[in-house]
């Protein structure tokens, strides 16, 4: 039972939950846009001061990088994680194919993300909300993928490891790297904006 719970429904909700956000913000984000467009002097209802900012960072020429808004294909991407997620917590996906190629694309949508915020903190000097929510929800699905593409062992061409041998090891090294992971970038934006980002 312990084993279902675990390897059927945690990972897919995870995608699934994520998704959802994902799919709300890039909808905020295309919405926000419009009105923009409309009145370009208008203030956002997410922004907040001068560095967390939504206007800043949707009037830059990298939230519109393919010639229209990034959160078009926000909403196509988070779109497809959402049926990949519900097909895979329904069992229609037990494919290697098909999961490695949904990894591929989720690594694709986490390097944009943080390009994007790359750009947003050292180049823009101001912060979208929405973004980060995004930002934040691209990540987590992927680590979600790559947790279920080690179990499943459809790296072991590539990587040796057999996490279903010491799977409480494993878990917890991963999850304290998520957790640095996400206190890096949290110092990273602490050290670049400072006391600014709430005055």
């Amino acid at each position: 039972m312990k084993k279902f719970l675990k390897t059927e429904i945690i990972i897919p909700v995870t995608i699934i939950l994520f998704s959802i956000t994902g799919l709300y913000s890039a909808f905020i984000l295309t919405t926000e846009k419009i009105e923009l467009l409309k009145n370009v002097d208008r203030i956002l209802p997410c922004t907040v001061n001068i560095i967390i900012n939504c206007a800043s960072v949707m009037k830059s020429p990298q939230a519109e990088l393919f010639g229209f808004p990034n959160s078009i294909l926000g909403l196509i991407g988070y779109s497809t994680m959402l049926t990949f997620g519900v097909s895979l917590l329904f069992n229609r996906i037990t494919t290697k194919p098909y999961i490695l190629l949904a990894t591929f694309g989720s690594l694709l949508s986490v390097i944009f993300s943080y390009w994007l915020l790359f750009q947003s903190v050292y180049v823009i000097g101001a912060l979208c909300p929405y973004c980060l929510v995004s930002g934040i929800s691209a990540t987590n699905i992927f680590l979600a993928l790559i947790y279920l593409n080690l179990k499943d062992e459809n790296f072991k061409q590539f990587i040796k490891i057999d996490i279903n041998k010491r799977k409480s090891a494993f878990i917890s090294i991963f999850g304290s790297s998520v957790v640095l992971w996400y206190l890096l970038i949290i110092t990273l934006i602490y050290l670049e904006f400072g006391d600014n980002l709430l005055s």
